[in-house]
């Protein structure tokens, strides 16, 4: 009984690791920030140093299924009194497979240096991510039953969970090639601390049509591991949970890629992918896996006397005992890998003139076996060196109107910057689904000093202005 009580409360935890996005910070190569995304990137000053851990601080959230407006679509006002919620519309706005994704990314110490063609910087970051899917079966079996025209169907529920806790140390070069293309690459070197995998947890529900017998199918596979103790405690191996945070023996490796090619003086190309790698975690582990993977169990219901009371129990008992033979969970103790989320960024960018320019990124990630792009078109204003702009619209998560803004102002050698993927949201949190907010401050040193401009005196000749210190 103790098992069946853990594979329903495991369910109920599957109310997904989640990806970075960032789409609006990729091609602002005034903060330096902006080479996690492409590690090819340079920014445009010599070296840089993040103010120690406020140079980046980033706020995720994605949710895949629907919003609060598309919900209220599905109210209905029968009259002044009455209001109904019609199920059937519920289930019209719902994916397949639906998400809610979270994420908090904090950069303790980042820094870079850079002398001719070469480029070095570092990071030390600390990442946690959420990410977890529903399955719209689930609500369908709820809402019509396994009853009249889904009779001979199979409602799957399939549930999926990816919590993770992480250190990245990565150290990067980039380097510009002959023929104006930059290439470059980063080592992270990763502590983990914390995770709950969900690699399987399945129950397929089948009604039969002939005589209406429920053939049940489940599997479970679920990781866990913290150097705080177990997550998921069993009787056999309890463990006082402790912060070790220093202590972790979790390892594990990533590794970024990226490229840049100016094929003109206009149009300028690049491509990266990002936190290819994986985390062994060997620390106060739990796995829980079926005894019986993908076994299946019929049940054609109980086939005694109503007025047998004894007879009655003791099938039900039998009948429990079953169940949990036939769908009994084990536990052991194993080391297992966990994958990070892989990401891929395509861009393309127009230079206008020296102030302003446009551009179109592709995004794209994997989870759960299903593809989830994005497509982000912006438009760049830079005024001198002290302030650059990036406005941007977002396509991603079936949702067309994703507006984003990003800023970076710089007071001498000091900079502050703002990036949001859809600055809308805390304005319009019931139409939106998406929204990430990157924010920090760096103190960035050889800057290029703006061209000065050339006054008239009084003899027609011309005199060079002094520089805005404000553009340094």
């Amino acid at each position: 009984m103790k098992n069946f009580k853990l594979f329903i409360a495991l369910g109920l935890w599957n109310l997904g690791v989640s990806a970075q996005q960032n789409f609006t910070l990729y091609p602002m190569s005034s903060i330096p920030q902006a080479n996690m995304m492409n590690v090819a990137n340079v920014p445009d000053c010599k070296w840089h140093i993040g103010i120690p851990a406020l140079n980046s601080t980033y706020l995720q959230y994605s949710n895949g299924g629907f919003n609060l407006n598309k919900f209220f679509t599905a109210v209905e006002y029968k009259n002044s009194d009455t209001t109904v919620l019609n199920l059937n519309k519920l289930l019209d706005i719902l994916a397949k497979k639906n998400y809610i994704s979270m994420r908090v990314e904090q950069s303790w110490l980042q820094g870079g240096l850079k002398f001719g063609n070469h480029y070095f910087h570092g990071n030390v970051t600390e990442k946690l991510g959420l990410r977890v899917s529903l399955p719209k079966d689930l609500f369908r079996f709820i809402i019509d039953g396994n009853g009249g025209p889904n009779l001979g169907e199979t409602f799957s529920f399939a549930f999926k969970t990816d919590a993770t806790h992480y250190r990245e140390y990565g150290i990067g070069y980039s380097y510009e090639l002959p023929g104006k293309l930059q290439v470059g690459g980063r080592l992270k070197i990763l502590k983990g601390y914390n995770i709950i995998e969900t690699k399987d947890l399945r129950l397929d529900i089948t009604t039969r049509p002939s005589d209406y017998a429920y053939l049940l199918k489940a599997n479970v596979l679920v990781n866990a591991s913290s150097v705080a103790g177990q997550i998921i405690p069993t009787d056999s191996n309890a463990t006082d949970f402790s912060p070790q945070f220093f202590k972790s023996k979790n390892n594990g490796f990533g590794l970024d890629l990226g490229a840049a090619w100016q094929f003109n003086d206009k149009i300028r190309f690049s491509a990266s992918l990002i936190d290819l790698g994986y985390i062994k975690w060997t620390q106060n582990t739990t796995n829980l896996f079926s005894k019986n993977p993908n076994a299946g169990f019929t049940y054609d219901g109980i086939h005694i006397k109503s007025s047998d009371t004894g007879d009655y129990e003791q099938y039900v008992g039998k009948l429990i005992d079953t169940l949990l033979t036939t769908f009994g969970i084990d536990t052991a103790h194993r080391s297992f890998n966990s994958a990070l989320s892989t990401e891929f960024f395509l861009n393309a960018s127009y230079q206008i003139n020296k102030k302003a320019a446009v551009g179109a990124l592709f995004y794209g990630d994997f989870y759960n076996k299903r593809f989830y792009p994005g497509l982000t078109l912006n438009f760049q204003y830079k005024v001198g060196k002290a302030l650059s702009l990036n406005v941007t619209n977002t396509m991603y998560n079936r949702s067309w109107f994703n507006v984003g803004l990003g800023t970076s102002i710089n007071v001498g050698p000091w900079q502050v910057y703002s990036v949001m993927d859809n600055v809308l949201f805390p304005f319009a949190i019931s139409s939106l689904k998406t929204f990430s907010w990157r924010f920090g401050s760096n103190l960035t040193f050889g800057r290029e000093r703006s061209k000065p401009k050339k006054q008239k005196n009084s003899d027609g000749g011309g005199l060079e202005a002094p520089t805005d210190p404000g553009t340094i």
